[in-house]
């Protein structure tokens, strides 16, 4: 089996430093993918009227991260904001 020349000149721990990397960015993801899951569904659960649930929900899918901060210190029955 042929080694690509990239892979075969990296050092051990070029080689290393690339599949923590990898891991860390797919635990993330599954990490961010499950508080987004959950905060859809505490929204879904939500008294807000439907028009304000498609609103937080396009904003939580679209930005995913900054999207679930702002519903979790703004949104329905958080009350006003500071």
């Amino acid at each position: 089996m042929r080694v690509p020349e990239s892979v075969a000149t990296m050092s051990s721990v070029a080689r290393v430093s690339a599949e923590i990397s990898a891991v860390t960015v797919t635990v993330g993801g599954q990490v961010e993918g499950n508080i987004n899951a959950s905060t859809q569904v505490k929204l879904l659960q939500s008294g807000a009227d439907t028009g304000a649930k498609i609103l937080w929900a396009l904003l939580i899918i679209l930005l995913p991260v900054l999207g679930m901060v702002l519903y979790f210190l703004m949104g329905p029955g958080r009350g006003k904001a500071v």
